[in-house]
């Protein structure tokens, strides 16, 4: 659906512009509901502006989409699959539904400006019934989706993150930040010349001229998750109050499972898995090792993401 939705996260926070491409903006012209094909997708979409006229020189005003399948037939057996999509500027709601050997789960995902994130998820033990009752077995609500990845992660693992791929992101967007990676890796230490960019900016925090202090800031942010080993070796206690309140808020914001230990996320199955999808491949290598002789899962150099989920699934199954 990258073709219909921008999808990102400001902070915690699940961010969904509608954003059409060129091709898809044209279907929508005088009003039309379009039936559209996703690649992320099994089924056809029906997506409806919501009653506005869509043209070129008003492409600049406020969005509304509701995108829906069109398809009655259930997902395969043990995927939750996105059914559809609600979206306007301050708030997206997302349906998702899945059949396992437990019955049906429907899942909605609730984010609002206003109101945070909500996330409900129903199990009809008898789908087949039509007199079964769905029965509410999950129901959470917070600021955004990273704190139910940190205060329930199996269920932001089984059953959020396929939702958020069924919009075209990687489901692990919503995973492990690379202040947590490199806490638990240690380690691994920043390229010479990116520790000396970083020991620069930082030491530009305590300059008396604020213009300069924020622009160190918002340069040391720009250089992502590549700055994080050198951030994490400043020497605190040479800060000033104010500087290292920065170091810590820009740590904070790669960061997704502060809360946790390192010794606790060294040993812990899900964390491992998920960092065998991090792009730097020292940190794969470490938790590749890890997996190996903590848990006797040998995962392959060459392993794409379904063969490395594969892993969670099987543990999963023999607990």
């Amino acid at each position: 659906m990258r073709d219909l939705f921008r999808v990102s996260f400001v902070d915690d926070r699940l961010d969904i512009q509608v954003e059409p491409s060129e091709k898809l903006a044209v279907q929508f012209m005088g009003g039309r509901t379009p039936l559209v094909e996703f690649d992320e997708s099994v089924w056809a979409w029906i997506v409806d502006p919501r009653g506005r006229v869509w043209t070129p020189d008003r492409r600049g005003a406020e969005r509304r989409i509701l995108a829906r399948t069109v398809s009655d037939e259930p997902s395969p057996a043990g995927l939750v699959l996105l059914r559809q999509v609600q979206a306007a500027p301050k708030a997206v709601t997302l349906n998702a539904s899945g059949f396992f050997e437990e019955g049906r789960y429907d899942v909605q995902i609730t984010q609002h400006d206003a109101d945070g994130c909500t996330v409900l998820i129903h199990l009809t033990a008898e789908p087949g019934d039509p007199l079964a009752k769905p029965e509410l077995i999950e129901q959470w609500q917070g600021s955004g989706l990273f704190g139910l990845l940190e205060e329930r992660p199996s269920v932001a693992r089984r059953f959020v993150r396929p939702v958020l791929a069924g919009l075209g992101t990687h489901p692990l967007l919503l995973g492990p930040g690379a202040g947590d990676v490199y806490r638990v890796f240690n380690d691994i230490e920043s390229t010479s010349a990116m520790s000396l960019e970083v020991s620069m900016l930082v030491s530009r925090l305590a300059d008396e001229d604020p213009v300069l202090r924020l622009t160190a800031e918002r340069d040391i942010a720009s250089l992502g998750a590549s700055a994080i080993p050198a951030l994490l070796r400043v020497d605190r206690a040479s800060l000033s109050p104010s500087a290292r309140v920065v170091v810590d808020r820009l740590l904070a914001r790669q960061s997704r499972l502060s809360h946790r230990s390192v010794d606790s996320l060294r040993d812990d199955l899900d964390f491992l898995l998920d960092v065998m999808h991090q792009p730097d491949p020292r940190v794969r290598e470490r938790a590749r090792a890890r997996l190996l002789d903590r848990f006797k899962i040998e995962i392959p150099h060459d392993a794409g993401y379904e063969a490395i989920e594969a892993n969670r699934i099987e543990n999963r199954s023999a607990e």
